[in-house]
């Protein structure tokens, strides 16, 4: 199977999860290796439980605005869990900067 691949200019290459562990292996054209490579070692997911909303639109605010952040590929609020769940790419962006983005919405991060 590796040899049809590698006829048809594919590779197959394995690597690391760090968020579900083992080995993911992927099938790519040979010059788009690297670029997806680094994205995968780069993503970081995060869960801050925050204090201070009150209401739905406060959870629909905090994620347009974590959304919005540089680096930022998904974001998810959930009012009644008081908590968001941030999937970023770690060279553009840091915990402490999505904990900024909270706070200037208006609220606080209790722990992440």
């Amino acid at each position: 199977m590796f040899c049809c691949l590698f006829q048809l200019g594919l590779s197959v290459v394995p690597i690391p999860c760090f968020l579900y562990g083992g080995l993911r292996h992927i099938i790519l054209p040979r010059g788009a290796v690297l670029p997806l490579i680094f994205r995968y070692f780069c993503a970081m997911k995060i869960e801050l439980y925050i204090e201070g909303m009150h209401c739905e639109k406060c959870a629909a605010r905090l994620q347009k605005a974590l959304s919005n952040k540089d680096g930022v590929r998904s974001a998810g609020v959930s009012f009644p869990d008081s908590k968001a769940v941030v999937d970023f790419d770690e060279r553009l962006l840091t915990a402490d900067g999505l904990k900024t983005v909270v706070e200037d919405c208006g609220f606080s991060v209790v722990k992440h």
